[in-house]
């Protein structure tokens, strides 16, 4: 793979995270109206329900799932951006480290403190696969999978030539977002909507964190990657 010498902080990409920023923004404020309905309430439970029900048995999907939702704990969130940063430094591209970091820490920050304004409890009417003491609005998981994992795919896909290879780190980016967010609803510890409200917040942070960037390098703040 050959690495691109061009800027990947354009216009162009910029207008691109306004858009998803302002998408995930209207997402997530929709959910936390959306989660005092109890009509949707009985909906994120009927799908549990179901979920439970049809999959009890599938002891190996169940160790499936556990292993799958890892991949977005605190634990290999930063692990995986400790080693992302360290390889973007080590190809001088100091701003996608920078994004990286940023990314991973304000976005475990972010969730926090929205846990802790929502106080929203964990499902309690379906008995999860295994036990969690945190609370449920939004998706701990869901954000920062979402705020790392797809940010290091358009990092990458931006630095890599190669329209296949671009697609490839897109795809793997978009897959697990998806499937870690599902692991935590298969696994009963979150509701649906607690899950597409992370992702919202992980897309508007991690779209934050690209303007942030692409600014300061307007303002000459920051050097343009690879001049």
């Amino acid at each position: 793979m050959n690495i691109k010498r061009q800027n990947i902080y354009s216009d162009k990409n910029a207008a691109l995270a306004v858009v998803l920023f302002f998408i995930g923004m209207l997402v997530f404020t929709s959910a936390a109206f959306a989660i005092q309905s109890a009509d949707v309430k009985n909906i994120d439970t009927a799908i549990l329900s179901y979920l439970k029900g049809s999959n009890e048995d599938a002891l190996w999907l169940k160790i499936f799932m556990e292993d799958i939702t890892s991949l977005g704990s605190s634990s290999v969130i930063f692990l995986v951006s400790f080693i992302m940063i360290l390889y973007f430094l080590l190809i001088k591209r100091r701003v996608a480290a920078l994004i990286i970091f940023a990314a991973s820490t304000g976005g475990g920050i972010i969730n926090i403190l929205l846990k802790s304004v929502f106080q929203r409890e964990r499902p309690i009417a379906i008995e999860s696969f295994f036990k969690v003491d945190s609370l449920s609005f939004p998706s701990g998981h869901s954000t920062m999978s979402v705020a790392v994992y797809l940010s290091l795919a358009a990092v990458l896909a931006g630095i890599y030539k190669g329209k296949s290879i671009r697609y490839y780190f897109i795809f793997v980016g978009v897959f697990l977002t998806i499937i870690i967010g599902y692991s935590r609803v298969y696994l009963s510890v979150h509701y649906p909507i607690d899950v597409f409200a992370g992702w919202a917040v992980g897309i508007s942070w991690a779209s934050f964190c690209w303007l942030a960037a692409y600014y300061l390098q307007q303002k000459r703040v920051i050097g343009q990657e690879d001049e």
